[in-house]
């Protein structure tokens, strides 16, 4: 009978120590998995591209034109515009989901020797990695981080339009733009559709510690006749081009 008891104790240690190990086992990976996690969502992503500073500004030269050819082919402008944009991040605010936001002010004049003349105001924030700009009431998915030639993502995410393919086309290219020289600068292709009779091209370019330094619209939406070799720009009946480019920028 001792013997038996002594080696029922020992077994009995056996499958104890076995539970033990096993739980100490579900412990670590319970840890790993833990600590995984963190390091994921607190990873910290180069996000200079999209700068947010209260009192920073830039100021743009802006140029809109809409146009369209009358019953005899002339090329008729209407609705020309040409003038100099100032946006500038006045201050902070929570929205209603607990996301810090930077209120935009936006600022346009004719002429360098006009003054400035508030013409409405947008929003931005930086939302798990994703700046999302408010434009019009409209929410926009700028720039996706971390920032990878050929990334793309769903520009229109949070708005109710139909979804749009935002690409990263370019990154930490030289740009020149109205003599001002951007080391490092990435393009947003937002759209790029041509066919026989439409074309539908924009793009936004930003540089790391300014942000948006271009930004650039031509839609054609109708044509005189339809071809597949003759260049849609020879073609085009009704179009517009809008482009936005930096001339300065700073804060106060």
């Amino acid at each position: 009978m001792r013997k038996i008891s002594l080696k029922y104790k020992f077994l009995h240690n056996i499958d104890g120590l076995k539970k033990s190990f096993f739980f100490l086992f579900l412990y670590a990976l319970l840890l790993f998995i833990t600590n995984c996690k963190k390091t994921s969502t607190t990873a910290t992503f180069d996000t200079s591209y999209y700068p947010l500073k209260i009192k920073s500004w830039i100021i743009y030269d802006v140029t809109s034109v809409k146009f369209e050819k009358d019953f005899v082919g002339q090329m008729i402008y209407y609705d020309s515009s040409h003038y100099q944009l100032k946006e500038i991040i006045d201050t902070t605010y929570i929205d209603y989901s607990g996301r810090l936001n930077y209120r935009i002010e936006r600022y346009t004049k004719d002429s360098t020797n006009n003054s400035w003349q508030i013409k409405d105001v947008w929003s931005t924030t930086m939302s798990d990695y994703t700046a999302l700009k408010n434009e019009e009431n409209i929410t926009y998915v700028k720039i996706k981080f971390p920032v990878e030639k050929n990334k793309t993502w769903n520009g229109n995410l949070y708005n109710s339009m139909d979804a749009q393919n935002y690409k990263i086309t370019t990154l930490d290219v030289t740009e020149t733009i109205n003599s001002n020289l951007f080391q490092n600068a990435l393009t947003v292709t937002q759209t790029n559709t041509l066919n026989a009779i439409q074309k539908f091209y924009s793009f936004e370019k930003y540089a790391k510690n300014i942000g948006l330094i271009k930004k650039y619209i031509f839609n054609i939406y109708d044509v005189t006749y339809a071809s597949t070799t003759d260049p849609i720009e020879n073609r085009m009946k009704r179009a517009e081009k809008y482009t936005q480019e930096i001339i300065s920028w700073g804060q106060e």
